[in-house]
C-alpha cells in the first residue's frame, strides 16, 4: 500500500492511497491551535457570545450554565450558533465535511 499526503495545513492533513484495489483518503484534524478542542469551543463562544474565556472544560462548563445551557449545553451551543462562527472556530472539521459531502 502506498500512502501520499496530498495536504497539509497546520492542524489538517489528508492522505491518500491505494489498497489493493480500493482507494483510500484518511483525514486527520487536530483540535486546539495548541492544547486541545477547548481552544476552539471558547473561540466559537467569543464569536457567538463577544465573551473571552480560558480554554478549558470548567470555564466552558461555567459559561455555559450562566446562559442557561446547561444539560447538553455544548451540543446547544453548537445547534444555535451561526453557520460563519462554526466555519471560523472549527474551520478544519468543516473543511473535511464539505469534502466528504462533495464525495471527492
Amino acid at each position: 500500500m502506498a500512502l501520499k499526503v496530498i495536504k497539509t495545513t497546520e492542524n489538517l492533513v489528508i492522505i491518500e492511497g491505494l489498497s489493493e484495489s480500493r482507494i483510500l483518503k484518511i483525514y486527520v484534524v487536530i483540535f486546539g491551535n495548541k492544547k486541545c478542542i477547548e481552544e476552539n469551543v471558547a473561540e466559537l463562544i467569543k464569536l457567538e457570545f463577544g465573551k473571552n474565556i480560558n480554554a478549558d472544560k470548567n470555564s466552558i462548563k461555567n459559561f455555559l450554565k450562566s446562559i442557561n445551557l446547561k444539560r447538553n449545553g455544548l451540543k446547544k451551543l453548537i445547534e444555535k450558533a451561526k453557520i460563519e462562527n462554526l466555519e471560523a472556530s472549527f474551520n478544519n472539521l468543516i473543511y473535511v465535511i464539505k469534502e466528504l459531502e462533495r464525495g471527492d
